[in-house]
């Protein structure tokens, strides 16, 4: 999942590359990306990539305390998976609200 996750963030990081450059390009390109990424459709691949994203963050960090050999016993590591995954939806809907609101 955290590969699968990583490869999602890097496609996702062309899309949102694409956002810029052709927000920079001037008005009409700004206004071309605004109504692409308004369409519902992109906006909820935009939720689902920027889930993966958080996840990949998160599962990341589980990571870094494997490599300090912290929480490798099986306990320890499906709490700190459950954590993950609690943690993912939180910041992502916390993001996506402050986003909409």
């Amino acid at each position: 999942m955290h590969r699968a996750t990583g490869v999602a963030s890097a496609v996702g990081l062309l899309l949102i590359t694409w956002w810029l450059a052709m927000s920079a390009s001037g008005k009409d390109g700004y206004e071309t990306a605004s109504a692409f990424f308004g369409n519902f459709f992109v906006m909820m691949i935009l939720f689902f990539w920027s889930g993966a994203l958080i996840y990949h963050f998160c599962n990341g960090i589980r990571h870094l305390s494997w490599d300090a050999g912290k929480g490798l016993d099986i306990p320890c590591a499906k709490k700190s998976a459950r954590i993950v995954q609690i943690a993912t939806v939180v910041i992502t809907l916390a993001v996506w609200l402050c986003i909409l609101l």
